[in-house]
C-alpha cells in the first residue's frame, strides 16, 4: 500500500490489486460532548440559516457561508472545524456524502446502488473508490428525500436538480436501476481557478494568455466573439470564468445558463439568468438583447439559442460561450447541424474557437488547450478558419502554430489594427504589455482569483499608478498605445 496524499481528513492510497486509488475519510475521535452535539445538529442549525444563504447571489460562496454561521454557534473544542463541516453537509441534505461534497478537489460523486462502494472523480487522481457503502435501499432513499426537501424538488423516479451550493444532482430511483437508487453529484468548484493558476498548471501558455487578453478586451473597441469547446469535464466553464477577468470593468454583461456556474465577480454591471420551465435559453437570450448588454455569455450552447446568439453577433453584439466538441472544425459542423441550424454565412461572425481537452499525459491527468483557431469568414457554405495555437506533446506546452517553420499570422490582430487605427506594430506592443503584466503576477505569485481580478482592474483604470507603485512591473515597460482620438498631454 502507498499513501498518495493526505489532507483535510482525507487519505488517498494506492492498494495492490485495486484498479483505482482508494479514497477514505479519516474522521477524528470526537469527545462525548462533540458526538452529542453532532447527533443533535438541529439544535445548532436552524431553518433560517438555510433560508439566509438562499439570498447569497454567489452560489459558490453558500457552503462556506453556512459553515461559518454554524461554526460561530459551536463552542471551542479540538474538532470544532470538522463538526461544522459535517453539520453543513447534513444541513444541505447530503448526509454521509457531505464531507465528499466539501472536498473541492472532487469533481463528481457517484452512488451506484446498495452494498456498492461510492465512487468519486478526483481532479488529480481521476476515478477513486471510497470506503462509503449504503447497506440498504432505505438509506439511499432517505438521502434522496432529504436532498429533494432541502432543494424544494418533488421526488420522482428521475430527478435533476440544482442544489443550493451549486452542485448538479441526478437521481434515478424506483424500478429503473437494478441495484437500488443511484445519485450522481457534479460539484461546482467553490474556489474558481484564476487565469494565472491555469498558466501554472500548463493549461495555457503565457503567450496564448496574452493574446486571449487582447482578444477578450478588443482594445475596448472590437472584442472577439469566442467559443470554448471541449469534452465533458475538460474545464470549459472554468476557462470561461477565468477569461471574464479580462473583460473591461466598464462593460455590462449578461450570462445565461441552465444551471448557474459562471462567476463574473469582477464585473459590477451584470445580470445572471437561469433557464427555468417555459423560459428556455433561447427565450432568455431574446429578452437579453433588449437589456443593452455589451457582452452576452452562454453557459453551454446546444440548441436553438445558437442561431439567436449568432444573429446578435452578426449585428455587433459580443458573444462568448461553451460548446461540447473535440475540434475547431467540429464546432462549425455542430453549429450548422440540427438542433442549432446556424447558417454558414453568420458563423463567420465568430472570431476565436478554443478547444480544451482532458487526458492522461506521462501518467498524469491533465487539462490542456489543444487548439486555438480563428474564423476568418465564410465562402458559400464553407467556414474559413486557420489554426493559430496548438498543444505540443513533446514539450507539453501550447505554442504558436507554424507553416514551413514560420509562425502562422494572427489575422485578428489585423482586425484590431483596422478598428483602432493603430499600426499593427502597436497592437503587438499592446499584447507584449499584457504579457509582461501576466509574467509579473506569475513571478510574484499573484494567483488568487480576486487578487488577479483586482490587479487587472487597476491595469485598466490606473496603469500609470500601477507602473509607479510596482517599479519592477515591466522592467523597462513597453508604453501603452494611445487611445484613438486622444493626444498626449505635455
Amino acid at each position: 500500500m502507498e499513501v498518495l496524499e493526505e489532507y483535510n481528513n482525507v487519505r488517498i492510497k494506492d492498494e495492490e490489486g485495486q484498479a483505482t486509488p482508494i479514497y477514505t475519510i479519516v474522521e477524528p475521535k470526537l469527545t462525548n460532548a462533540e458526538a452529542e452535539r453532532l447527533r443533535d445538529y438541529k439544535k445548532v442549525v436552524m431553518q433560517r440559516d438555510i433560508h439566509s444563504i438562499r439570498a447569497e447571489p454567489d452560489i459558490s460562496a453558500r457552503w462556506e457561508m453556512l459553515k461559518n454561521q454554524i461554526k460561530k454557534k459551536l463552542p471551542d473544542s479540538p474538532n470544532r472545524e470538522f463538526i461544522a463541516r459535517k453539520m453543513t453537509g447534513v444541513a444541505l441534505g447530503y448526509g454521509d456524502l457531505g464531507l465528499l461534497v466539501d472536498d473541492d478537489d472532487l469533481e463528481e460523486i457517484m452512488v451506484n446502488g446498495i452494498n456498492l462502494p461510492v465512487y468519486v472523480y478526483h481532479r488529480k487522481y481521476g476515478m477513486c473508490k471510497t470506503s462509503i457503502i449504503f447497506p440498504g435501499t432505505g438509506n439511499i432513499s432517505g438521502l434522496i428525500a432529504e436532498l429533494c426537501r432541502v432543494n424544494n424538488k418533488e421526488t420522482s423516479h428521475i430527478v435533476d436538480l440544482a442544489a443550493l451550493d451549486g452542485s448538479r444532482i441526478n437521481i434515478t430511483a424506483g424500478p429503473l436501476p437494478s441495484k437500488g437508487p443511484t445519485i450522481t453529484i457534479r460539484k461546482q468548484r467553490r474556489k474558481t481557478f484564476s487565469i494565472i493558476e491555469l498558466i501554472e498548471q500548463g493549461t495555457l501558455s503565457l503567450d496564448l494568455t496574452a493574446f486571449l487578453w487582447l482578444a477578450v478586451e478588443g482594445m475596448k473597441l472590437t472584442p472577439a466573439n469566442i467559443i470554448i469547446a471541449g469534452s465533458i469535464g475538460s474545464g470549459k466553464t472554468t476557462m470561461l470564468n477565468a477569461l471574464c477577468t479580462f473583460i473591461p470593468p466598464t462593460e455590462r454583461i449578461i450570462t445565461i445558463e441552465d444551471t448557474l456556474e459562471l462567476n463574473p465577480n469582477n464585473i459590477e454591471n451584470k445580470v445572471q439568468l437561469e433557464a427555468s420551465g417555459q423560459y428556455d435559453m433561447d427565450s432568455l437570450l431574446r429578452d437579453t438583447l433588449r437589456m443593452r448588454p455589451d457582452r452576452v455569455m452562454i453557459g453551454e450552447i446546444r440548441g436553438k439559442e445558437a442561431i439567436t446568439l449568432f444573429n446578435a453577433m452578426n449585428i455587433g453584439r459580443v458573444g462568448m460561450g461553451t460548446l461540447h466538441s473535440s475540434s475547431a472544425r467540429e464546432v462549425s459542423s455542430r453549429l450548422e447541424s440540427a438542433p442549432m441550424n446556424v447558417p454558414a454565412s453568420i458563423i463567420g461572425s465568430l472570431d476565436i474557437i478554443m478547444v480544451q481537452n482532458k487526458f492522461v499525459h506521462k501518467d498524469k491527468l491533465v487539462r490542456r488547450v489543444t487548439e486555438v483557431a480563428e474564423v476568418t469568414g465564410a465562402i458559400k457554405d464553407t467556414i474559413m478558419m486557420g489554426q493559430i495555437y496548438q498543444w505540443d506533446p513533446h514539450i507539453d506546452q501550447v505554442v504558436r502554430s507554424s507553416e514551413q517553420n514560420l509562425k502562422t499570422p494572427i489575422l485578428f490582430l489585423d482586425k484590431l489594427s483596422q478598428a483602432t487605427k493603430f499600426e499593427k506594430a502597436k497592437i503587438i506592443k499592446e499584447m507584449e504589455l499584457r504579457q509582461a503584466v501576466l509574467a509579473y503576477m506569475l513571478r510574484h505569485q499573484v494567483r488568487a482569483q480576486e487578487d488577479v481580478a483586482a490587479f487587472i482592474k487597476r491595469f485598466y483604470l490606473d496603469l500609470e499608478g500601477l507602473i509607479r507603485d510596482t517599479p519592477d512591473l515591466f522592467g523597462k515597460p513597453p508604453q501603452p498605445a494611445q487611445e484613438p482620438g486622444k493626444t498626449k498631454g505635455k
